[in-house]
């Protein structure tokens, strides 16, 4: 796989927190043997909060959570209060085959590989 330097994703972040009001939370994507792992920042999210679909063949996650009504901040450094995060999907992922777990503030979304198809062998008799 081959990665290129982007350098307006800080600006796309800022583009979609001003047109959504909500922020891309950082991602990893790992490949392995067995297929893709994407791994999610989400700090102070509980698994209730978070949800994902597939459409147009793309991997939809979404996080949403109330903010602490009662706290008085001095100084607030970060919002986190939702979430949107949009993956394209391989063409040929088995959709039924995806998987997630939310552990230690890390999303886990596990996209498999197809299996490769086996060439079919006829028998002569």
């Amino acid at each position: 796989m081959r990665r290129e330097l982007d350098i307006f994703t800080g600006f796309d972040d800022l583009m979609n927190l001003l047109a959504t009001g909500k922020i891309n939370v950082p991602a990893n994507v790992i490949e392995r043997t067995s297929g893709y792992d994407i791994e999610l920042i989400v700090p102070g999210y509980r698994k209730e909060d978070i949800t994902s679909s597939i459409k147009d063949h793309s991997l939809v996650v979404k996080g949403e959570r109330q903010p602490a009504r009662d706290n008085r901040y001095v100084r607030q450094a970060f919002v986190l209060n939702s979430f949107e995060r949009r993956f394209s999907l391989p063409p040929n992922a088995p959709l039924d085959g995806i998987s997630a777990k939310c552990e230690n503030g890390v999303l886990t979304i596990s996209v498999p590989f197809k299996e490769k198809e086996r060439p079919l062998e006829i028998k002569v008799l």
